[in-house]
């Protein structure tokens, strides 16, 4: 779950493309900025013609000029409280334009004015402090807390239970009590078998080095997924981790605001709209 944008490239516009499969006086550029049947000359035939044509009708695969995934609702979440930190004074347009939501669209006029205020957020030096979970042999950082989930990034369905970050503290909650199982700042994690950790695990226990307190979970805190020398997916999992306040700069965002821009720029250079998906 996330946002997605897309901008449509002029190729159509210009006479760029091969022929469309059906007239072109049939075809228009909707309210939502895409390239569809008119409503008299709508048919799911024709559609799916035409569906198979943008694939590859122009050097721009399905008339994309630019396509970006923008982020997930947790990282667009943790951008907005950033810029609201600033303040939002600065970024009016940004506040407008992006969306709570899948779907809408973004102007041209508007996308030259939101590529001025990311300008302005990119400059910006330290933020604030934000708090995060780390990796406490590497120093890596594993995930922020996201406030507006309560910290919460693992859900348990088979246990009932959520885990996630505190203002200073790693914590294990009850979902239908919401009573605290488990709460301490630095953490051991290891499996119940006792062999090395993998994605494979089915059960690990967390524990408080300090009290020595334990709880036992399905769920296990990992890193980012890498790719081996053979190209598959695999996870590294952390043997101890821990809680701490870090400095949050523009560049922690940097993801989800060049993906921002990209689209925002291809708006500009084309006239077209971003579409929000």
């Amino acid at each position: 779950m996330g946002l997605d944008a897309s901008v449509m490239c002029n190729c159509f516009q210009k006479g760029k493309t091969t022929p469309p499969p059906v007239l072109r006086e049939w075809l228009e550029i909707d309210v939502e900025g895409y390239l569809n049947l008119k409503k008299e000359h709508d048919s799911d035939e024709d559609y799916m013609k035409l569906s198979k044509w943008s694939a590859d009708c122009c050097p721009h695969p399905g008339l994309y000029q630019a396509q970006e995934r923008i982020g997930n609702w947790a990282s667009i979440s943790m951008l907005k409280m950033a810029l609201g930190k600033v303040g939002w004074e600065y970024f009016p347009v940004i506040d407008q334009e992006l969306p709570q939501g899948n779907g809408g669209i973004t102007k041209p006029s508007q996308s030259a004015k939101a590529l001025r205020e990311l300008a302005f957020f990119e400059r910006q030096g330290v933020i604030g402090k934000t708090t995060v979970l780390v990796d406490s042999t590497t120093g890596k950082e594993l995930r922020k807390r996201v406030p507006s989930h309560n910290g919460i990034f693992l859900l348990n369905g088979s246990q009932k239970t959520d885990a996630g970050i505190g203002e200073f503290t790693f914590f294990v909650r009850d979902r239908e009590t919401n009573a605290e199982l488990f709460n301490a700042p630095h953490v051991r994690q290891f499996s119940k078998n006792g062999k090395p950790i993998t994605d494979q695990n089915k059960t690990v226990i967390w524990e408080d080095p300090e009290t020595g307190q334990q709880v036992e979970s399905t769920m296990l805190v990992g890193g980012e997924p890498k790719k081996n020398l053979l190209g598959q997916t695999y996870y590294e999992f952390p043997a101890e981790f821990h809680v701490e306040l870090r400095n949050q700069t523009a560049e922690d965002f940097r993801p989800v605001t060049d993906s921002l821009e990209a689209v925002f720029s291809a708006s500009v250079q084309t006239g077209n709209p971003v579409r929000w998906c």
